[in-house]
């Protein structure tokens, strides 16, 4: 009986659902390293990293399994909110302490080029977990940041199922964009967030190569705001993987059309469904 269990009742009769989590959580097993940090990675970091992850894991369990039964939207997105917010301070807290303890470190934030009205990284696929899009959707809906429902309704049938590649290509912007700003900015997902550039020069070129159907162009990067990142990553994605839910990377702006356009599918992952598209490679 340690397996997790849901009771959902029909969507339209609107009579919610209940998470309950298994009892006896494994150890996080694996992080999802970028290839671009794997130089950085030693058995101190990887146990860090670990720790972090975990302690994201746990947060998210708490909140999760405090959910009313039966579960209603407002309740679930305030949990995605409270992970939201956490997963942003354990984030922050951990690039402060790196950069007070590596000077080189110090020294690359300060050389960090990503400004206001920079936009070359808003034109891929965003890959973010469902809670993180489901934070966006709810923040939308409570007018938290600015309505951009039909720019997502209208972008997301353009990119549909496209390849990292094949979106270079289009120059399709993300439709959280408006008038050179994320419009989503304080809410924005971790992979936004730890994408920090060295060379906004670059990071055009780049985009420019994009268009060209070229490959891609180096741009210089800091790694660690990466690892950092995809270690509250996994810690969210394994609290997910407690309630046995669907728990892959999925791709923000085909999600957030779903939301909108399909509520009811919300309630068919949160019943143990994958119906969430994956972020395509």
């Amino acid at each position: 009986m340690g397996e997790a269990k849901r009771r959902k009742g029909s969507p339209a009769a609107g009579s919610g659902w209940r998470l309950v989590p298994v009892r006896q959580p494994k150890p996080l097993r694996s992080l999802s390293i970028p290839d671009t940090a794997l130089r950085l990675m030693t058995p101190q970091r990887l146990q860090a990293l670990a720790a972090l992850a975990e302690e994201l894991r746990g947060f998210a369990r708490e909140q999760l399994a405090a959910l009313p039964a039966p579960g209603a939207r407002a309740a679930l997105d305030a949990a995605a909110a409270a992970i939201g917010e956490a997963s942003e301070r354990m984030l922050e807290r951990e690039i402060t302490r790196q950069r007070g303890e590596i000077a080189a470190f110090a020294a690359d934030l300060d050389a960090v080029q990503c400004r206001a009205g920079c936009t070359w990284c808003c034109h891929f696929n965003v890959e973010v977990t469902v809670l993180e899009a489901v934070r966006i959707d709810a923040a939308m809906s409570a007018g938290a940041i600015a309505e951009r429902r039909a720019a997502i309704a209208a972008t997301a049938p353009a990119i549909a199922g496209l390849s990292r590649a094949a979106r270079r290509r289009t120059g399709t912007p993300c439709p959280l964009l408006a008038d050179g700003a994320c419009s989503a900015y304080s809410v924005r997902p971790l992979a936004c967030r730890s994408l920090l550039s060295l060379d906004a020069g670059a990071c055009a070129a780049d985009f420019s190569a994009g268009l060209a159907g070229e490959g891609r162009k180096e741009v210089p990067s800091l790694a660690l705001p990466m690892l950092l990142g995809m270690a509250v990553f996994s810690g969210e994605a394994a609290a997910l993987a407690d309630f046995r839910l669907a728990n892959h990377a999925v791709e923000l702006t085909q999600t957030l059309d779903l939301l909108q356009r399909a509520p009811a599918t919300l309630e068919r992952w949160l019943s143990g469904e994958d119906v969430f598209p994956r972020a395509a490679g």
